[in-house]
């Protein structure tokens, strides 16, 4: 299982259902980390943009 890569840069939201998927995508792998690792990998991936938003 591999970590989602984080974005570049931010996509607008021109297309249609383009935040609604990437939602689900990172709704997804939350669920499936925490069912693997449990809280901590959770509380990882929660805290993990604020450290690589900033670039």
């Amino acid at each position: 299982m591999c970590p989602p890569e984080p974005p570049c840069t931010p996509r607008p939201v021109g297309r249609a259902g383009g935040g609604l998927r990437l939602r689900l995508v990172v709704a997804a792998s939350a669920v499936e980390v925490f069912a693997v690792g449990g809280g901590a990998h959770l509380t990882r991936l929660a805290l993990w943009p604020l450290g690589t938003g900033k670039g």
